[in-house]
């Protein structure tokens, strides 16, 4: 979908429509990932991939992103930059572990 939706956007440009069909074919897989994720990781005990809180906070910034679009169709995009933003950031993890020392050679 994902594609489809580019196409669309560069073939008729950003218009009120357009950015709610990329928010859509955005918030499908992201909400779906979510969703089963947190069923998966519910029935296993294994903890969640990646970070809970960037899962529902992208979620919910894609679906927010499809009625601002016919309200404020620059607010919308925004919406989707700030997703893809936050999904650059490293892990919390990254910054959390300490490095170890690796014991001398030999």
């Amino acid at each position: 979908l994902i594609p489809f939706a580019t196409n669309w956007v560069g073939e008729r440009g950003v218009s009120s429509f357009s950015i709610a069909l990329y928010a859509v074919a955005s918030a499908l897989p992201a909400v779906t990932w979510f969703l089963l994720s947190s069923i998966i990781c519910r029935h296993s005990g294994v903890p969640l991939a990646g970070s809970p809180a960037k899962q529902a906070v992208s979620s919910v910034l894609y679906l927010g992103a499809i009625p601002v679009a016919y309200l404020r169709p620059g607010l919308a995009i925004t919406m989707l930059v700030i997703v893809a933003i936050l999904w650059l950031l490293p892990p919390g993890r990254l910054h959390q572990a300490e490095p170890q020392e690796t014991p001398p050679a030999g």
